[in-house]
């Protein structure tokens, strides 16, 4: 009897020190438009990590998107609060079907440029980037090539 409560507590607490440990580190958990992001995973005893985040996209809005290494960037082009996911999973394979999971959420703040030509001036915004452009960035450019004078405000 003994020796059978010994095993028992010994299989245990093995079972409970080899759980994973779910932890992200992020560089910032608020950026402004067009910066990007770095997800590190920090979890401890795993065998590998799954990614879940959101993201938006101008014709659908918001969506999921996946990783599967332990560390990757983002740069979101849209203002808006996005949820971030890690699952951890065991190395020993005792928490594949029960991982343990870490989440978090990224304020990524509205970035916007006055940009003045003569009399005419014109506020760009990540909000509101024109449909023609991929990023705010690329509209500042393009005013910039079309001879506007564009300050961060």
């Amino acid at each position: 009897m003994k020796y059978l409560l010994f095993g028992t507590l010994f299989l245990t607490i093995s079972l409970v020190s080899c759980k994973p440990e779910a932890c992200i580190d992020a560089s910032s958990n608020e950026v402004l438009v067009g910066e990007p992001v770095v997800f590190n995973s920090c979890s401890k005893r795993t065998s590998g990590v799954d990614w879940e985040y959101e993201v938006y996209d101008s014709y659908w809005g918001v969506q999921t998107e996946y990783e599967y290494e332990s560390s990757f960037s983002h740069t979101y082009n849209h203002p808006g609060s996005y949820l971030v996911k890690l699952k951890a999973y065991s190395r020993d394979g005792l928490g594949v079907g029960n991982p343990t999971m870490a989440e978090m959420r990224i304020n990524v703040v509205d970035k916007c440029y006055l940009c003045t030509k003569g009399s005419i001036v014109k506020r760009l915004c990540g909000s509101n980037v024109d449909p023609y452009f991929d990023s705010l960035d690329e509209e500042v450019k393009h005013h910039q090539e079309e001879g506007y004078s564009c300050q961060l405000y």
